[in-house]
């Protein structure tokens, strides 16, 4: 907190506080509007109108400056996808564990989007050596802006065209959605401490070993998520198979019942053919009395 303060105080000094102010708001519309609209579009959430993606947008979008400016930026990562899937769920009718894991990964796009270019553009800006250097310098923040918000509108193009769909099931017990839960916040968690860590606390690590580090720890969560995915998908038709299992049961036994019945029934009428043939009245009294009394018990 001390250190944003210090930091802000320095940008008011060199008189650069209105171009930071506003590359800081144009940051934070660009990305809560992409965020919305990634997570509307690869979760396949509906939405009654343009209204509800304008409304989410202005809600995170105030959230986003205000953190930027109080929190530092570890603590404004965490803040953003608490805050992001707390607006999913009150504004769109949502489960808990898919606006969380569409928050997690709206996020690991921006830390991906963010770590290629971060480290590239401090090579660019003479003095700037970290992360944390540039997102106070507004022309090092707004290159990079162009840059994020390029790839994130691409990403979205790239959704949209290609009907790309993340499909939670709709069946899932408590269990399985404690498990993609806490996939997802783990997943969140080793990824962006690994982006801190190399981009705030180690200015001189090698570029290709930085971005070969992050893309493989986002392909394990995605196979992550994966393998979570067939698990259930496996689990669920094993339970399908094995209710399927006792029906043809079921159908066995009460299909041996008819045939018993038909058997029976047929060796009735059988006898009953025999004394109408000789005019039995009274062996077919007898007969029906004894067929009744039999039902009866």
């Amino acid at each position: 907190m001390q250190q944003q303060i210090y930091e802000i105080q320095k940008i008011i000094e060199k008189g650069e506080i209105i171009p930071w102010s506003i590359v800081t708001v144009i940051t934070a519309i660009v990305i809560a509007l992409t965020n919305t609209l990634i997570y509307v579009k690869l979760f396949n959430v509906k939405i009654k109108g343009k209204k509800d993606i304008i409304k989410v947008t202005a809600i995170e979008t105030i959230f986003k400056c205000i953190y930027s400016t109080i929190l530092p930026i570890y603590m404004y990562r965490i803040a953003c996808v608490i805050t992001e899937t707390i607006i999913y769920e009150l504004y769109f009718n949502e489960k808990v564990e898919k606006n969380i894991l569409g928050a997690v990964t709206n996020s690991i796009i921006v830390i991906f989007t963010e770590a290629v270019f971060s480290k590239f553009l401090c090579m660019l800006f003479d003095g700037i050596e970290l992360y944390t250097d540039g997102i106070y310098n507004y022309k090092y923040k707004f290159d990079l802006l162009i840059l994020v918000a390029a790839c994130r509108f691409l990403i979205y193009y790239i959704i949209n065209k290609r009907e790309i769909k993340v499909k939670i099931r709709d069946d899932l017990n408590i269990k399985e959605k404690g498990t993609l839960i806490a996939i997802s916040i783990i997943g969140e968690t080793v990824i962006f401490f690994n982006f801190i860590e190399m981009t705030i606390f180690i200015s001189d690590f090698p570029y290709e070993i930085f971005i070969t580090d992050i893309m493989a720890l986002i392909i394990y969560f995605y196979i992550s998520i994966s393998n979570f995915s067939k698990m259930v998908k496996l689990e669920k038709q094993a339970t399908r198979i094995h209710n399927l299992e006792v029906y043809n049961k079921t159908l066995s036994i009460m299909y041996d019942s008819i045939r018993g019945f038909k058997h029976d029934y047929a060796n009735m009428l059988q006898a009953l053919s025999g004394y109408v043939a000789t005019e039995n009245i009274e062996q077919i009294k007898k007969y029906v009395k004894k067929c009744c009394r039999s039902v009866e018990k």
